[in-house]
């Protein structure tokens, strides 16, 4: 039997659809703003297992730091330039 929560989650998607800020799919669920498939798009770094990666190396001599990384590349016109816009 249906209960008053889930009527009441179907109407909310109705009027204000949950979907993905990437491609705009609906297929996703309450907590997050991006598909799996979009997920998988963004171009990770693998840098948080590279000791002395280029984002260390970015401010070696400028600030201390003791470990630095970017979890993402980022390039102009991507999916990563619209989700931060």
């Amino acid at each position: 039997m249906i209960n008053l929560q889930e009527i009441s989650d179907s109407l909310l998607h109705l009027f204000f659809p949950h979907s993905c800020s990437g491609c705009g799919s609906d297929m996703l669920n309450k907590e997050s703003s991006l598909c799996i498939r979009c997920i998988e798009r963004l171009p990770a770094t693998g840098f948080e297992m590279q000791a002395e990666n280029p984002v260390e190396k970015k401010f070696w001599g400028r600030m201390p730091i003791q470990y630095g990384m970017a979890q993402y590349y980022f390039t102009p016109q991507s999916l990563l330039q619209h989700l931060m816009h």
